[in-house]
């Protein structure tokens, strides 16, 4: 059978092409023996030429899409298979969502009354030009350290450590995602031997809110500062502010699951990891009690790519690693991002070091060593937001928007001061071109 599919996709590859320019979806298809054998044709081509849309795709999908988005969506879609022209970009520009999402729909993952529902899975709205991810790095909302004394000294609430225009870019992002890198807890000992702890309490979370965050990553050093009751609390706080957190966990099952947004029909993979510590005190979530995820050793990690690829459009890896109050970047982290990217990743971003560090590319993905504090200590330090937009078809571009942290408050710097910015991560990216307004791109 599967040979003499085979056979009839050739001969229908070969008849009426040369009618079929890509755009046309009123194009009559040719005499069909029926529509079983239709999809079956339809199926194998997309075993040889979209392996992934194929893993999940059967009759019922494609009768799904027939009848949700009408016959000549489908038809667009076969003809393109049949003349060559298939690319996996052709399901967004038929039906205005890729096959990931049409196939979330189709499964109900979308439908809160469904059996299948997912609530690791979120649609959000969207401009329908263009969808923007705004990633920042070390955040700190702790009462016990330097942000938060401020803040409330300071009377004006956000405004008293954000510039408005900072907040402002971060609440238009479509996504924001932040490191939150503290216990959200009133209870707990600090951890033995760590020279730092920090907890603030649960009500703090509202600052994150109004910051416009999307998501957090909890992989990080200092989210099990106050031992597992703090860190239980953190996961609560979070749950409670409707907030999806990444790389933590009340076991590995969930310190390993990827999160999902859905925007503008295209699906955008989340997930997290941890490799920051000289001497480990943050403990790894196992099958039965709580952690963060680790990726000393990759493997790991690695497979939770490798699940968030399988279900996304664009899956972005957020790490903490790196040395502290360094810009250079430690050995082996461009190895450890060439494996997260060979194993799926479409952006690496980095969080820890407290400085800024440079950017690479490696097949074209973005490299991000290290986002710097954001609002984070006393410590005067150059900064930046990380934008990420994607355009109607899918075309991601990236910018570093340079700001500065001092005097426990960052703003976004303009001018001479901002180039200053930019020419440090020029010096630090050499295989790197960043324009004069940030934007990146690998070097000429």
């Amino acid at each position: 059978m599967t040979k003499l599919i085979a056979l009839l996709l050739v001969l229908l590859m070969a008849m009426g092409c040369s009618r079929y320019d890509g755009r046309d979806d009123t194009t009559p298809a040719p005499v069909e023996t029926g529509r079983k054998l239709t999809d079956a044709v339809f199926l194998e081509s997309l075993r040889r030429t979209d392996p992934k849309t194929a893993a999940f795709a059967d009759g019922d999908f494609l009768s799904f899409v027939r009848e949700k988005y009408g016959a000549a969506a489908y038809r667009g879609i076969y003809l393109a298979l049949r003349c060559g022209l298939y690319t996996p970009e052709i399901w967004h520009s038929r039906t205005g969502k890729t096959s990931l999402v049409l196939y979330d729909e189709y499964s109900g993952a979308l439908d809160p009354a469904s059996p299948s529902y997912r609530p690791d899975i979120r649609v959000l709205d969207a401009a329908v030009d263009k969808t923007t991810i705004c990633v920042v790095g070390d955040v700190s909302f702790a009462d016990n350290y330097e942000i938060m004394p401020v803040l409330k000294e300071r009377g004006r609430g956000l405004e008293g450590v954000l510039s408005e225009d900072v907040i402002s870019t971060l609440r238009s992002a479509d996504v924001l995602l932040v490191n939150s890198e503290f216990a959200f807890t009133t209870r707990g000992t600090p951890t033995p031997k760590k020279l730092y702890t920090f907890r603030g309490d649960p009500e703090n979370v509202k600052y994150l809110l109004e910051m416009g965050t999307d998501i957090v990553t909890l992989a990080n050093n200092h989210v099990y500062d106050y031992g597992e009751a703090g860190f239980a609390d953190t996961l609560e706080t979070f749950r409670k502010a409707g907030i999806p957190y990444i790389g933590a966990g009340e076991n590995i099952e969930e310190a390993s699951k990827p999160f999902y947004f859905i925007l503008n029909g295209r699906k955008y993979a989340f997930t997290a990891a941890t490799r920051a510590e000289k001497n480990i005190l943050t403990p790894e979530a196992t099958e039965n009690s709580s952690g963060v995820l680790r990726m000393y050793d990759m493997a790991a990690y690695l497979d939770v790519i490798r699940e968030a690829e399988a279900q996304s459009d664009f899956n972005i890896a957020y790490v903490h690693w790196g040395t502290e109050k360094s810009h250079a970047t430690e050995d082996g982290l461009y190895e450890n991002a060439v494996s997260m990217i060979d194993s799926g990743a479409d952006a690496v971003i980095g969080a820890h070091a407290h400085v800024l560090q440079g950017i690479d590319y490696y097949r074209g993905v973005p490299i991000f060593y290290n986002l710097g504090n954001f609002i984070f200590d006393e410590l005067p330090l150059e900064t930046a937001i990380l934008r990420l937009t994607f355009s109607r078809s899918g075309q991601l571009s990236a910018q570093m928007i340079p700001c500065m942290q001092e005097d426990k408050y960052t703003k976004i710097l303009e001018g001479n001061e901002a180039g200053r910015v930019l020419s440090l991560l020029r010096r630090l990216s050499p295989n790197v071109s960043i324009g004069s307004d940030g934007e990146v791109s690998p070097a000429a």
